[in-house]
């Protein structure tokens, strides 16, 4: 597939990431009863204190420092002329509901078609920072959305995904603006305890929005690959080599 290249509006220079929620069939509060409100509050308090980050270098610090972020929640479905108005410091999540027993679940090929409405990128780049001998090396992995991504659908353990806008570390970058996650709401209350439930749902969503700022998956850290493990509700924060590369990337993509 050849997804041809959006036309990115050029970035207004106010460097406010906006995170922007899309609940259509209001299903947080049919799964859960719950408040989003103060899920929405913690989050936004939690990225807007990604610069005190203990062990982050001063560099990531006086990057995050300069952005702010703002978490906006709404039931309802984005429209045509927004996602086309989608610039370089939006970023959209949609909740679905994707549980095979589901009658309205979102099948494959309406995942696809989104996908394809939001103009997204056929291949992407996830990066993993790490230290090899008393140094830190970047690597990097290309990976086909459509190829790779949209097969998890038949995994009813697979709460979400998230896809970053490109190649961020590509100058020639023309998706820089076209970035997605979908979380499946109803398959985050599957055998959970009530009593966790916020902190999965809240892991759920920096877990996602982690990948659209480029982040591959990691073992021992809120970034590990699945949901399941032990390590993703033992790590509710983003690593100081995450904040590396989402700083890195956070200037990448305001860059002119």
């Amino acid at each position: 597939m050849n997804i041809p290249p959006p036309q990115c509006k050029k970035w207004d220079g106010i460097k406010t990431v906006f995170i922007k929620i899309f609940d259509r069939e209001d299903l947080v509060a049919k799964n859960f009863n719950m408040n989003m409100e103060a899920t929405r509050t913690a989050l936004e308090s939690y990225l807007n204190e990604l610069e005190n980050t203990v062990g982050i270098s001063a560099t990531s610090k006086q990057n995050l420092s300069s952005f702010s972020f703002q978490v906006v929640f709404q039931n309802r479905a984005s429209t045509e002329a927004e996602i086309n108005d989608f610039g370089v410091l939006d970023f959209p999540i949609y909740f679905e509901e994707g549980l095979s027993i589901t009658s309205t679940r979102m099948t494959k090929s309406e995942a696809e078609s989104m996908l394809l409405k939001h103009r997204i990128s056929d291949n992407v780049a996830t990066f993993l920072r790490k230290e090899v001998g008393g140094n830190f090396v970047m690597e990097r992995f290309i990976g086909n959305i459509y190829d790779e991504l949209l097969p998890y659908f038949t995994n009813d353990r697979a709460l979400g995904f998230g896809v970053p806008g490109g190649d961020y570390s590509s100058v020639s970058n023309s998706f820089r603006c076209r970035k997605i996650a979908i979380i499946f709401i109803d398959k985050i209350g599957v055998e959970v305890e009530p009593v966790i439930l916020n902190r999965i749902f809240l892991n759920v969503l920096k877990h996602e929005i982690g990948h659209m700022f480029g982040l591959h998956h990691e073992d021992k850290t809120m970034m590990v690959e699945n949901y399941d493990s032990p390590d993703f509700l033992a790590n509710e924060a983003y690593t100081p080599n995450h904040l590396s590369i989402i700083s890195d990337n956070l200037i990448r993509l305001t860059m002119a």
